[in-house]
C-alpha cells in the first residue's frame, strides 16, 4: 500500500523515523463519529415513551447503548488525527466502559 524508500527506513534512534498514516484515515474517523453521534441521538429518542410506561429493562438498555455511543463519539472527536493523552482520567473511564460493553 505504501511506497517506501531508503530514507523512510532510517532507524528510530537517528531521528529519521516517521510513522506513516493512510490518507483515508481522517475520513473514516469522521464517518465513525457521525454514526456514533447518530446512534446516541437515536437511542435516546424513544426513552421518554419507555419511561412513561415503566419499561425499566428497555430504559436501562437504551441508556447503556447511549453511553457506549457517547464514549465512542467523544473519542473520535477528541483524538482525531493524534494520540496525545489530553485527559488521562477519561482514558480510565473509557477503558472501564470498553471492558463492560463487550461482556453481554
Amino acid at each position: 500500500m505504501y511506497q517506501t524508500s531508503l530514507k523512510d527506513l532510517a532507524s528510530p534512534l537517528s531521528g529519521g523515523f516517521q510513522e506513516k498514516q493512510p490518507a483515508d484515515m481522517p475520513a473514516a474517523n469522521i464517518v465513525f463519529a457521525v454514526f456514533s453521534g447518530t446512534g446516541l441521538v437515536l437511542s435516546l429518542i424513544p426513552l421518554y415513551w419507555h419511561l412513561e410506561s415503566w419499561n425499566v429493562g428497555t430504559c436501562g438498555y437504551m441508556v447503556w447503548t447511549a453511553l457506549g455511543c457517547l464514549v465512542h463519539f467523544v473519542n473520535a472527536v477528541v483524538w482525531n488525527g493524534n494520540a496525545l493523552n489530553w485527559a488521562p482520567v477519561w482514558c480510565d473511564i473509557c477503558m472501564l466502559f470498553a471492558c463492560s460493553f463487550t461482556r453481554f
